[in-house]
């Protein structure tokens, strides 16, 4: 354990050295994924660990630190462990007055700590979505309509399989693979159109490059909201509007999500 232990000061020590050199509006994320069953270290003992050494760094001045642990839905031997330090006029702060917003997005593809978005439910006469995160329910206006421009997993399964098989696990497969975006709205997945190509009965490599880099399926709702962002890297378009005309580039695509990871978006 004392191994794991000096790894984990060194760890906290990198964290504390980032976040001291980043200026004001910059985010500093730090994810570093432990399987406890290969590693033999203990949940409990990882967090304390981890706890200890952040007590002992000095973050007073580095701006509101956020330190947590998430489990691999697929996998509950993996915990992810993620430290944040979000300056007050970062991205994903509220909108003025509370009421729906963006949603945040945080680096690595995990959903802000202070929303954990989960699941979406559509409110009746609006485009608005309730998402149930971590500190009650956030208002969310949804850039698409959830009824009209997304599509259920058969019909994704419809699209996706060339022979004319359906195979019902295939959107749910894909979306867990980082391949296609699905938000869950109600007890079900919705897959947003754009991300097809009905011609070609296929996903748009383009738009499957994105989904990859961003780990669309941990933070599905910050993904939405990045395909539907006016970004100035690409001249202020949105990607979304770029990908449908075959505009949008792996490399533009690239460039962006490894701003928004640095938090220089």
């Amino acid at each position: 354990m004392q191994a794991w232990t000096r790894e984990i000061a060194s760890v906290v020590a990198s964290f504390e050295g980032a976040s001291r050199r980043s200026v004001a509006g910059i985010e500093v994320d730090f994810e570093l994924r432990f399987d406890l069953r290969a590693t033999g270290l203990d949940l409990h003992w990882l967090t304390d660990a981890f706890r200890t050494a952040l007590d002992g760094a000095d973050l007073a001045s580095a701006g509101g630190v956020v330190f947590r642990a998430l489990f691999d839905t697929s996998d509950t031997d993996v915990v992810t462990i993620h430290l944040q330090r979000r300056s007050r006029d970062a991205r994903g702060a509220p909108a003025p007055g509370g009421g729906a917003g963006r949603v945040p997005r945080s680096g690595g593809g995990l959903a802000d700590p202070s929303s954990a978005l989960t699941v979406g439910a559509v409110r009746p006469g609006s485009g608005a979505v309730e998402l149930e995160t971590a500190t009650g329910n956030l208002t969310y206006d949804s850039p698409l309509s959830l009824s009209g421009d997304t599509i259920s997993s058969m019909e994704v399964s419809e699209i996706l399989s060339p022979s004319g098989s359906v195979n019902r696990a295939l959107a749910n497969t894909k979306r867990k693979a980082h391949q296609l975006l699905g938000v869950k709205v109600g007890n079900q997945y919705r897959y947003p159109l754009f991300q097809f190509d009905r011609e070609r009965k296929q996903i748009r490599p383009v738009a499957e490059h994105a989904n990859r880099l961003m780990e669309c399926d941990l933070d599905p709702w910050g993904t939405l909201d990045w395909w539907f962002t006016e970004n100035p890297l690409i001249e202020g378009q949105r990607p979304v509007d770029r990908l449908t005309v075959q505009a949008l580039t792996e490399a533009e695509v690239e460039l962006m999500v490894a701003a928004e990871q640095m938090g220089m978006d």
